[in-house]
Parts: structure tokens; sequence; C-alpha cells
């Protein structure tokens, strides 16, 4: 109990400093809503901490995780403005326990609009898994997700013209913190540009 009282109150006094603005170089910032940043200039939640964090608890992991530019081969010739169906290959498997948000930001420059898509799952489930999807930006692109033949998450937007739409992905998801790093491994994110609105991986 004396531990317990003795960390509240070091911690108060962290963050009473923070917020007089005695903290060197914003390591630590509480905003005008009361969130609470560690690393970060921009807190996003109650508590936003940019590096390694140790728990013994759940919590809820916000990662960015991906950035597109082009496609990896370029444009065959003739086809760059083509529309197509962009396919997100993800480390979410099949009946993960992982509780998923994903968020895509970027923007179009052949259709001149900025692109924001969301999609939101949990692939834990004999049948067809529970998710969601939305494109938050109001262009009425069609978004959806779907498990590929090979087991993995794929997020799915389109048709839109592919010529230069630049994106980043973002994830969020609440898991056990000592598995995550088994069941997300980073190096599986690919994105696939498809002329088919059936075709599936």
């Amino acid at each position: 109990m004396k531990k317990l009282v003795l960390i509240l109150v070091l911690l108060t006094g962290i963050l009473g400093f923070a917020s007089a603005g005695f903290c060197a170089d914003e390591a630590l910032i509480v905003d005008e809503n009361g969130n609470v940043g560690i690393g970060v200039t921009e807190p996003q939640a109650k508590l936003h901490v940019k590096g390694d964090l140790v728990t013994q608890k759940k919590l809820t992991v916000i990662e960015h995780v991906f950035d597109f530019d082009n496609p990896e081969n370029g444009y065959p010739v003739g086809e760059e403005w083509e529309q197509r169906y962009y396919h997100i290959r993800t480390p979410i498997k099949h009946r993960s326990y992982l509780l998923y948000r994903y968020d895509l930001k970027g923007y179009s420059y052949s259709a001149q609009i900025p692109i924001e898509f969301t999609w939101v799952g949990y692939t834990y489930t004999d049948g067809p898994f529970r998710s969601n999807a939305k494109d938050t930006a109001g262009n009425n692109i069609p978004v959806s997700q779907y498990i590929g033949g090979d087991g993995y998450l794929y997020l799915k937007f389109g048709p839109i013209s592919q010529f230069k739409n630049t994106f980043k992905l973002d994830v969020m998801f609440k898991k056990e913190v000592a598995s995550v790093d088994h069941d997300h491994d980073r190096n599986v994110y690919k994105v696939f540009l498809t002329a088919d609105s059936n075709h599936t991986f």
C-alpha cells in the first residue's frame, strides 16, 4: 500500500511539472483535454506513449505500420490512370484473438481528394468474422475486408484511379501484450492492385 501511494504521489508531481511547462523537450506533456503524452507532443488518448512500454496487464496499442506511395513495379504503360481495387494484406490471421481497428489516411492525386478509410473487426469466429468498414472521408468509395486464401486479413477499397495514391496505415488493437509481436509480423504488410472487383487473394 505504501508503494502504491508513493507511485501516485510521484506521478502527480511529474504531471504537475509537465502541465506547468517545466518538462524538458516535451518528453511528458498534458494537453488541454487532459491527455498525457510521453514522447509525443499531441497525445491522442488519456495516455499516449511513444516508445517501449512495460505492463503486466492488457492495454490498447496504436501503431503506425505501413506507408504506400507507388506500386513496387510502377504502372504498366498506358494504364497509369485506370481504375483499380486496392488489397492490403495484414499480419492478422483467421481465428486471431486480436480486436483491431485500422485507419488509412492519404491523398489521391488523380481524383484530387483525401482518402480516409476505417476497418474494425474480430476474426476469431467459426463462421463469417465480425467486421465493419467505412469511407470516413465521405467520398463513397467502396470499402470492405476479407480473409484471403492464405489465411490473412485483407483490407480492400476501390475502384479508384490508381495513379499517385499515397497513404499511411495505422492499427489499434487490444491484446495480451506478451503475444502481440508474435501475432503481428509487420513484414507481412503488402499492397496488391487488381482490375477485377471479385478478385481475392
